[in-house]
């Protein structure tokens, strides 16, 4: 089968679409050096529970 030549919108279109795919994988891929943040925080007695509220707050 062959294909019609792109025209240069269609074809930078193309190219745009495949960097960014390549770059996504990229970016899954590789490693974030930082911690993961849905582990949980630990809770220390200075800062106040985030589930509740001050009283007459409620």
């Amino acid at each position: 089968m062959t294909k019609t030549p792109l025209s240069p919108y269609e074809q930078a279109s193309y190219d745009l679409n495949l960097f960014r795919e390549r770059r996504i994988a990229e970016r899954r891929k590789a490693d974030r050096h930082t911690s993961d943040r849905r582990k949980g925080k630990k809770k220390n007695g200075s800062q106040p529970d985030a589930d509740t509220f001050p009283e007459g707050m409620h």
